[in-house]
């Protein structure tokens, strides 16, 4: 699989005429987070086309690390906090949205390390297998522990939700994460984002569902 600027800018395109029709579903204010979640993964895609470019074309070049800062920021620092929150805000369990506090509060503490890291340590890119390879300087000390909170808020949160689609989405997303590690862990942090984005794709269908599961049991109270 080669991944390219036409891929990424293709891939914001289709999400962001996702994220608009899936703001479109929302009947609660409470759902604007999740519904959010395709267009913010269009703006990273997108932001990665960009990368491309800049690495193919001189024209583009300065437009590199700016951009490798927009990419990074929406991988590593949003997705561990936006993800378990837009989760915890569709909750009325309350005991599934306490762990889901937990969480976002975790995921929140996470953003704040890795903006620090992003301000403070050296990062760019290098290209491997026809895939970008992101390449960051930062403490080695936290590099175990970030990686395990990062996967289970972003990959494992979803199975905590009462509502039945947003664990099959969890499930979209947790078997894309071991496809990439297993055939693309040298690359995991752009190939990962390219799947979840289009896993995301499924919170249109989603959100469709879960309102139609509210409606069901208004119609039954």
């Amino acid at each position: 699989m080669c991944i390219s600027a036409p891929v990424s800018f293709v891939a914001s395109a289709v999400l962001f005429g996702a994220g608009v029709y899936a703001l479109k579903q929302v009947k609660e204010k409470r759902q604007y987070v999740f519904a959010s979640l395709p267009l913010l993964f269009s703006v990273q895609q997108f932001s990665e086309g960009i990368i491309w470019l800049s690495s193919d074309y001189n024209f583009f070049a300065s437009w590199q690390q700016p951009f490798i800062y927009v990419f990074l920021s929406f991988a590593e620092v949003i997705w561990p906090a936006a993800v378990p929150i837009s989760i915890m805000l569709l909750e009325k369990q309350s005991l599934r949205k306490n762990l889901l506090i937990s969480l976002s509060s975790l995921g929140l503490m996470f953003s704040v390390y890795i903006v620090h890291c992003l301000i403070n340590y050296e990062f760019g890119i290098e290209l491997r297998r026809n895939h970008i390879f992101y390449t960051q300087s930062f403490p080695d000390t936290f590099k175990t522990i970030c990686g395990v909170v990062y996967v289970v808020n972003c990959a494992l949160s979803p199975f905590l939700s009462s509502h039945k689609p947003i664990r099959l989405l969890g499930l979209v997303v947790f078997a894309s994460f071991l496809v990439t590690e297993c055939l693309f862990s040298d690359v995991l942090i752009s190939v990962w984002c390219l799947f979840a984005a289009l896993g995301s794709l499924t919170i249109v269908w989603t959100l469709k569902q879960m309102n139609n599961e509210d409606k069901r049991l208004g119609m039954v109270l």
